[in-house]
């Protein structure tokens, strides 16, 4: 087994990854870092000059021959995109023919779906009660499928079960609407809650109902299937086996300015889609 560091020098991004046993590359710490690049090492460059030369040398230097001092910086961000440009393109062909050479990822946040389940007075939280069919519940309940850290192989899924209860009055006018599976991240291991703080709604799978209309109890299963950088999220009936699923990031960088969520389920072109199995 191998071990090492991989590093982007752009804004820096620090990697741990492993060589598994079938050949493929395991990343086993999430990527960290910080905006300790580009310009932080020109930064660097000059101060190292300052030390050599001396503060005055290179303020005279810059002053009287100001040609020459851009084109001494302008030589040094060349040699430095060069050498990190050939590293990021020879990685992004490796990956780009063989996509699954990454065979496991660490999760950068812990994912799970928002349910409801019965109200515990010893456990949960008062605001969260509500009554459902005369049956106390507790909502916003974060149900964890992966956790923070964790390391997640190319194709492993994770589900969980769902129920639908549209037999009460009050709930017949949602039997025509679209069912909605929320799925959040967080920062923390174990949310208990999708209103926690550090948590944050990152995609929805929006549900058509069977034949136009809900029926009165509905039952069906989430999956969660980790596929390169994304993931995929399908909900899947258990009477009729239809299976309705969205594609969104398996890696976001929330914290990163310089990085724009890929997918944002409030961004009106996330869309669900209806695949055959």
């Amino acid at each position: 087994m191998s071990l090492y560091l991989l590093q982007e020098c752009a804004t820096i991004d620090i990697s741990a990854q492993k060589v598994a046993e079938n050949g493929g590359l395991a990343i086993i710490h999430r990527a960290c870092g910080g905006p300790y690049g580009g310009e932080f090492i020109n930064q660097e460059y000059r101060r190292l000059l300052t030390n050599i030369c001396g503060g005055e040398v290179l303020r005279e230097f810059k002053e009287n021959h100001i040609y020459d001092y851009t084109d001494m910086m302008k030589n040094f961000e060349t040699k430095k995109k060069t050498f990190g440009g050939q590293a990021v393109l020879q990685g992004a062909v490796l990956y780009g023919h063989n996509p699954r050479i990454v065979s496991s990822r660490t999760c950068n946040y812990t994912y799970g779906v928002a349910v409801t389940a019965p109200f515990q007075h010893d456990v949960h939280d008062s605001t969260k009660l509500f009554i459902d069919n005369e049956e106390e519940m507790c909502d916003d309940i974060f149900h964890k499928c992966y956790t923070i850290d964790e390391q997640v192989d190319m194709g492993e899924r994770r589900s969980i079960s769902l129920t639908y209860n549209y037999e009460d009055e009050t709930t017949q006018v949602k039997r025509k609407e679209d069912g909605k599976v929320e799925i959040y991240i967080s920062e923390n291991q174990n949310p208990m809650y999708v209103t926690d703080q550090g948590t944050t709604l990152h995609a929805v799978i929006h549900v058509p109902p069977p034949g136009g209309l809900w029926p009165p109890i509905s039952h069906g299963r989430v999956e969660l299937e980790r596929g390169g950088t994304e993931m995929i999220g399908t909900y899947i009936d258990k009477i009729t086996g239809a299976r309705t699923s969205t594609k969104f990031e398996f890696l976001p960088k929330l914290e990163n300015e310089f990085r724009r969520r890929l997918y944002d389920p409030q961004n009106v072109l996330l869309q669900s889609v209806d695949w055959d199995s």
